[in-house]
């Protein structure tokens, strides 16, 4: 999986209920004394996720998957392009950000 694809398959997980990403680990990660040393799991793990319990996490915010891809996957059934999201998250907190300067001056 490629770190584009990560929020809108932990959107799936997150519809279904599940806080993990859907993505089968490798049973070698599994069986390493210390599935944590990056020297013994090379080749093993995905980038950018924590493994816990035999099960992936993202350790990034879920705040753009719950406002934007979430929502997006329910209305059409498909994942939202990441670029768009990032965007959209952007935009929201910029907006979000010039309103609350805005009312603090007042």
């Amino acid at each position: 999986m490629d770190h584009c694809g990560y929020y809108n398959a932990i959107s799936t997980s997150f519809i279904k209920g599940d806080l993990s990403l859907p993505v089968k680990v490798n049973p070698l990660l599994a069986k390493l004394d210390d599935p944590y040393d990056s020297n013994k799991n090379d080749g093993l793990r995905i980038h950018d996720c924590s493994y816990y319990k035999g099960k992936y996490y993202l350790y990034f915010t879920p705040i753009p998957v719950l406002l934007f891809n979430v929502p997006y996957k329910l209305l059409t059934e498909k994942g939202l392009p990441s670029q768009l999201s990032g965007l959209l998250f952007a935009c929201g907190a910029f907006l979000f950000s010039a309103l609350l300067i805005i009312h603090l001056k007042k």
